[in-house]
């Protein structure tokens, strides 16, 4: 576990920029944007609490995860807005596979 949660620290916001491919694989194109959403928030809070464990060994719960989610936040939905909604449709990068209905 420690050289995950090193490696989520060490690269947090490479691991940020990719996520909402990530949340294309997972998810399915039908699926609403508010779960969408969901996923994508539930992803990087993970991201966020995978770094802060890495980073300190005294808690996670501290205002730093809660920057860090933030800072991760930012740089997914920027590189979504930004980069990834406009090749298409990242929903569509599995479609047979994933969350949502078929």
């Amino acid at each position: 576990m420690d050289t995950v949660t090193t490696f989520v620290n060490q690269n947090l916001y490479t691991i940020a920029f990719l996520l909402p491919i990530l949340v294309g694989l997972v998810v399915k194109a039908s699926l609403p944007k508010a779960a969408k959403s969901l996923v994508m928030l539930i992803l990087t809070g993970v991201t966020a609490l995978l770094a802060e464990i890495g980073a300190t060994a005294t808690g996670v719960l501290t205002p730093d995860l809660f920057e860090a989610w933030v800072k991760t936040m930012i740089v997914t939905v920027a590189s979504y807005y930004g980069v990834y909604q406009n090749i298409g449709n990242l929903g569509n990068l599995a479609p047979k596979k994933g969350i949502g209905p078929s």
